[in-house]
């Protein structure tokens, strides 16, 4: 079927009866690799007969690579279905789109994320900066970009949840704030944090699966799993698969 995947064997949590569910870690304007784990979901889930499938994709679609644009068209364009079967599709927010949202609505002057990426997303949408002394003159690189962001994308980015879900499972993009509850957290901290989040032993009521923090296999904790395989420089996008007690993994 599919040669690059790899499966955990044991119980971490439960799936709702009669689904699988498919978790996508950080894309990251690597165009190329979503469409190669399309199409291995697609074939995987050909033996899911009877089952509901859930695709959730865990933030991140932009920045760093080359295609962030084309990404999010892709994705508004070319929803993933899965033969015959109903597929609900949840795209959960980034901290990469949480940036993007902040530069355009002027709540930060893009410095920061330009460094941390966003430039190639400029770039993907075919905008240039000004030269040298842009820094001096924002609101027009904030409105320039603006004008070039498709009304489709705004609304795709603007709609994104910040977390989803599912059986036992908390699909996350960074993770959750411990002895918080989730009604009670704050949204940058589902899209931002990392400590103390990631050297938590706590119980936090669902098992949390994110993306944000990269390592070069899924890491797999007592409380929650990082499947963020650091696709945009590695080639490696991991997808975790959710049925009942078990869970394996698709890579690119």
């Amino acid at each position: 079927m599919v040669e690059n995947w790899k499966e955990f064997s044991g119980s971490i949590a439960e799936a709702p009866p009669d689904t699988r569910i498919y978790a996508i870690g950080d894309i990251h304007g690597r165009l190329d690799l979503l469409e190669e784990m399309h199409g291995y979901i697609r074939e995987d889930a050909a033996s899911a007969e009877g089952r509901h499938i859930v695709i959730i994709y865990l933030g991140d679609y932009i920045d760093r690579g080359p295609a962030s644009s084309q990404v999010v068209e892709y994705l508004i364009e070319e929803p993933l279905q899965c033969g015959s079967h109903h597929t609900e599709i949840k795209y959960v927010k980034g901290n990469h789109e949480d940036s993007l949202l902040r530069f355009v609505g002027g709540e930060q002057n893009g410095e920061a994320w330009f460094a941390n990426g966003g430039l190639e997303t400029f770039k993907s949408y075919g905008v240039e900066l000004p030269g040298p002394a842009w820094q001096q003159d924002m609101n027009a690189v904030q409105k320039n970009f603006a004008s070039k962001l498709p009304k489709t994308h705004m609304k795709f980015y603007q709609n994104l949840h910040n977390y989803f879900e599912s059986g036992d499972y908390l699909f996350v993009h960074a993770g959750i704030r411990p002895n918080i509850a989730l009604a009670d957290q704050n949204p940058m901290d589902l899209n931002w944090i990392r400590e103390p989040f990631l050297s938590s032993e706590l119980n936090h009521g669902k098992f949390v699966v994110h993306g944000h923090s990269i390592n070069n296999d899924p890491d797999i904790q007592s409380n929650r799993m990082g499947i963020d395989t650091g696709a945009y420089r590695t080639g490696c996008l991991t997808c975790a698969i959710f049925e009942s007690k078990h869970v394996r993994f698709l890579q690119t």
